[in-house]
């Protein structure tokens, strides 16, 4: 890796470490919900380490506000109202190695006949969400079908349309920031990620057990600039990658992807080569072991 581009992501790294600081420093606690209990629409504030958060259905941070979430964090979805969780403001999701976050369902509903999800939604980032951080942090056992009552269809997110999986994580803004590290997805329907924009890093992330009928680890569209590095997919359908320049949104993608390992999954040729070509000039580097 070319050392401008080692200096560029550790920037971005270093101003959202910076952006979750100032959250915690200066979010406000005097609205929001804050500590254990069941949730369900506008939150924001500071879910502290060890709480338990039950979401009764659908929640928003909203445009301009954070929500902040602190290690050991255990996110119980609803599996009969199947909650999305809509990010208009940041959302920082914080776990440790020994401590992460958790976003899941009931213990005694997490079975082999939900071992691919539909459970629950996603975490869903609209255009006006500047920075989003994963760290230490599992997604599981969603990826649950879009209706016409869904809130990301009432308000054009993802692909706008009933009848649509859901991703664990879908983010869209061509200006804004997204790291994904050392993070778990696994047991969902369809893809693990879907990103149509922004500077993003994938980093030591595991992505197994996911796509029913289809999906992808790490989808990602034009808009994105991004560097996918150390991570492992297992048993994902359909692909680990897949790298496109689809949407035509500027920037056109411009991803960095190496050392990543793939194992049990179809693979397709093109995405083992050293160099691959898209359309319009643009290109993908990347190795895969």
């Amino acid at each position: 890796m070319k050392y401008k581009n080692i200096l560029f992501y550790a920037a971005l790294i270093l101003t959202i470490v910076a952006g979750c600081k100032k959250a915690n420093s200066d979010v406000d606690l005097s609205e929001g919900i804050i500590g254990s209990g069941t949730v369900h629409g506008d939150v924001w504030g500071i879910w502290p380490k060890g709480s338990i958060q039950r979401v009764s259905g659908d929640i928003t941070v909203p445009e301009g506000k954070t929500l902040v979430i602190e290690e050991g964090v255990l996110v119980i979805m609803d599996t009969l109202v199947k909650p999305e969780v809509i990010v208009k403001g940041n959302l920082y999701s914080m776990g440790t190695p020994e401590q992460p976050v958790r976003f899941t369902i009931e213990e005694n509903y997490r079975t082999d006949s939900r071992k691919f999800g539909k459970q629950w939604g996603g975490i869903l980032a609209a255009k006006s969400c500047a920075e989003l951080l994963l760290d230490n942090t599992i997604l599981e056992y969603g990826g649950a079908v879009t209706t016409e009552s869904s809130t990301s269809v009432k308000l054009g997110l993802y692909k706008a349309v009933s009848g649509e999986a859901l991703p664990a994580l879908w983010y869209s803004n061509v200006n804004g920031k997204l790291v994904v590290n050392n993070c778990i997805f696994r047991n969902f329907n369809e893809d693990c990620t879907y990103i149509e924009g922004g500077k993003i890093i994938f980093s030591n992330n595991k992505f197994y057990t996911t796509g029913i009928t289809g999906g992808e680890g790490i989808n990602i569209k034009s808009g994105c600039i991004a560097d996918v590095s150390y991570n492992l997919f297992y048993s994902t359908n359909t692909n680990a990658l897949k790298l496109s320049n689809s949407g035509e949104r500027t920037p056109q993608a411009h991803v960095i992807a190496y050392n990543n390992t793939m194992l049990k999954h179809r693979l397709e040729k093109a995405y083992c080569k050293r160099r691959l070509r898209l359309g319009r000039g643009h290109s993908i580097r990347g190795t895969a072991q």
